[in-house]
């Protein structure tokens, strides 16, 4: 038993599992509020799990995040061998419905050359420490040209293990000069196998 919890534990990301927990709690203090007392919590039945994506679009969550909280909930029907809810026609109809009624156009432009090297000249004049500005421009290149994901550079809280340390990166050397970097990943997303992977680009520090 001990082996069968460690590979379901190991069967999603840890933060798939926060998110999961999360969603999982959310529908809990959903269902002690809204629904029945004596009604169980598993399986969740189609009217209170169309109910919960009412409730979860009343407190303005976004289409993509209650999608993701019923595929939590979902997953937690897989793991318990119940008929998972998630897929009825009814459910499905009110996930398409809210999708369509309150999505929005991205209006946010995309990442080009031009606009990174405009950011990284912006910066001399948004910050007076000179350490500061070196920092958050190699951090913009690093992140534009090794093709990162912003949660494997920066942190929101304590948790570092996903982070870029300064172990991961390693220089090639040719005649006393560095000729280019290899960035080694060791935890990224959707890392089946938890091999690391490497990234190389040249610097060309060299003539």
């Amino acid at each position: 038993m001990h082996h069968l919890n460690e590979l379901l534990h190991s069967a999603i990301t840890e933060g798939s599992r926060k998110t999961y927990q999360r969603a999982w709690t959310t529908y809990v203090d959903f269902a002690s509020e809204f629904c029945e007392s004596h009604a169980s919590l598993l399986p969740v039945s189609v009217n209170n799990l169309a109910l919960f994506i009412s409730y979860l679009s009343a407190r303005k969550f976004a289409s993509s995040s209650i999608s993701t909280y019923v595929s939590a909930l979902s997953y937690v029907h897989k793991l318990a061998h119940f008929p998972d809810p998630t897929k009825h026609f009814l459910v499905q109809k009110i996930l398409a419905a809210h999708s369509k009624l309150y999505s929005m156009s991205d209006v946010r432009l995309p990442i080009t050359r031009g606009v990174l090297h405009r950011l990284v000249l912006a910066l001399n004049h948004t910050n007076s420490s000179a350490y500061q500005r070196l920092l958050f421009q190699t951090m913009f290149l690093v992140a534009f040209y090794g093709f990162f994901r912003v949660g494997e550079l920066t942190a929101k809280g304590a948790n570092l293990k996903p982070l870029v340390q300064i172990q991961n990166l390693h220089f090639r050397f040719k005649d006393n000069c560095v000729t280019a970097a290899t960035i080694l990943i060791a935890d990224y997303k959707h890392n089946s196998s938890r091999r690391p992977f490497s990234r190389l680009r040249v610097v060309g520090f060299c003539s």
